[in-house]
C-alpha cells in the first residue's frame, strides 16, 4: 500500500507507529533547485543525508524568476500606470491584474463535466484566497529572497556541491515552467509547498515568451546580447558551464518547457560561443544518451534560418556518439516558413 502513497501521506503514515516508520520509506529520487533559499536549503539537506542522497537520480532546476513589475505592453494606453498602487487592493495595478487573470485562467481550464480531486483541492485554494494586499506582502519577501540568492550565487554553489553528492544522478532537468498554473504547479517544489494556502501571485515563466502564443518571440542574436539578456537562461548557462569545466558526466540533459512557446535561444548555434562549447563538451562525454532541446526561433525566417544552416547544431549532435533519445521542439510559426508560391520552405 505504501508504494502507492505520496510522500506527504507517507510522512503521516510513518507517525502512526515504529513498525510503519521502519517499513514506509520516503521516496527522494528528485531534488529541486532555484533562486530561492527554501529550495536551496532542502537541496543541501538531502545532499548531506547519507541515506537519501544515494537515491537521487534527477536534479530539477527551476529557471523561472519572480518579476518585479509589469512587462512592457506592446500597445500602452497611457491612461493608467500599472506600477501605481490600487487604493482598493493595497498593491500595484499590475499585480492585481495578474492575480485576476490567474483565477480566470483557472476557471477556463476547469473541467465542468467531471469534478476531479485536484479540482476540489484547487477550489479550496480559491475559497481561502488571501487578500491581494497580503499576497503582495508575501510576494515582496519572495522577491527579496530571490535578490539575495542571485547576488550571492548560492544556488550555483549548492549545485556544484550537490552534483558530486548524488552517485546515482542520471538526469538534469532545466525548466522555465515549474510554477505551471495557479494552484497547479508542474513541479511541487519545497518553495511552492511553503506558499500559504490561497496565495495568488504572477506566475513566473522564466525564459522569454510572447504575450500572444500565435506570434513567436524574436530570438535576438546571442553574439550581440548583454549579460542580462543572456541570463534569462541563467540555469542553463550555469549547468553546462559547471558540467563542462569540471568534466562531470550526466547521461541526460532535459530542457522542459511543457508546451510553453519558448526555448533556448537558437542563435547560440550561429557561431561558436562559450555556451555552445560547453554544450558540445557535454554531448561528447562518455555515456551521454538523451537531449531534449526546445528552441526559440522567432525571426529566423528573416535570417534565412542561419542558426540551422550554419552547421553547428548538426556538428554538436553528431558528437553525441551514444545518443539514444533526442527531442527537438521549436516556436516556429508554420505559416512563416512558406515561400512566395505557398510551398513549405525546407531549411534542414
Amino acid at each position: 500500500i505504501s508504494s502507492y502513497l505520496t510522500n506527504r501521506d507517507l510522512k503521516s503514515l510513518r507517525l502512526a507507529c515504529r513498525l510503519l516508520a521502519q517499513v514506509a520509506h520516503i521516496r527522494v529520487n528528485r531534488v529541486f533547485l532555484s533562486a530561492n533559499p527554501c529550495n536551496i536549503r532542502v537541496f543541501r539537506t538531502i545532499a548531506d543525508d547519507e541515506e537519501f542522497r544515494h537515491h537521487v537520480t534527477e536534479i530539477v532546476w527551476d529557471d523561472a524568476r519572480f518579476i518585479e513589475g509589469p512587462k512592457p505592453h506592446p500597445h500602452p494606453t497611457g491612461e493608467i500606470d500599472e506600477a501605481d498602487i490600487d487604493p482598493d487592493q493595497g498593491c500595484p495595478y499590475w499585480f492585481v491584474a495578474a492575480c485576476k487573470e490567474n483565477i480566470h485562467d483557472r476557471n477556463v481550464r476547469k473541467t465542468y463535466d467531471i469534478v476531479r480531486p485536484d479540482d476540489v483541492a484547487r477550489g479550496k485554494q480559491v475559497i481561502t484566497q488571501l487578500s491581494l494586499k497580503s499576497c503582495w506582502q508575501f510576494y515582496q519577501n519572495l522577491l527579496q529572497q530571490q535578490k539575495d540568492v542571485l547576488f550571492s550565487n548560492s544556488d550555483v554553489d549548492a549545485f556544484i556541491y550537490g552534483i558530486g553528492r548524488f552517485p546515482k544522478l542520471k538526469r538534469i532537468t532545466i525548466t522555465p515552467a515549474a510554477h505551471g498554473w495557479i494552484h497547479a504547479p508542474l513541479y511541487d517544489t519545497p518553495m511552492i509547498k511553503s506558499f500559504p494556502c490561497g496565495f495568488n501571485y504572477p506566475i513566473p515563466r522564466g525564459w522569454p515568451t510572447s504575450r500572444d502564443s500565435q506570434i513567436p518571440l524574436h530570438a535576438h542574436p546571442w553574439r550581440e546580447a548583454t549579460e542580462d539578456r543572456k541570463n534569462q537562461w541563467r540555469a542553463f548557462r550555469n549547468v553546462v558551464s559547471v558540467l563542462a569545466k569540471n568534466k562531470l558526466y550526466v547521461p541526460e540533459l532535459v530542457l522542459a518547457v511543457n508546451q510553453l512557446p519558448t526555448g533556448l535561444n537558437c542563435t547560440i548555434f550561429d557561431q561558436p560561443c562559450e555556451e555552445y562549447d560547453n554544450l558540445l563538451t557535454i554531448l561528447r562525454s562518455p555515456g551521454f544518451c538523451r537531449l531534449d532541446l526546445p528552441l526559440l526561433v522567432g525571426g529566423q525566417e528573416h535570417e534565412d534560418w542561419l542558426s540551422f544552416r550554419s552547421g553547428y547544431l548538426k556538428h554538436a549532435l553528431s558528437e553525441a556518439k551514444n545518443m539514444k533519445y533526442f527531442s527537438l521542439r521549436t516556436t516556429v510559426d508554420t505559416d512563416a516558413i512558406r515561400d512566395i508560391s505557398g510551398n513549405p520552405t525546407h531549411f534542414i
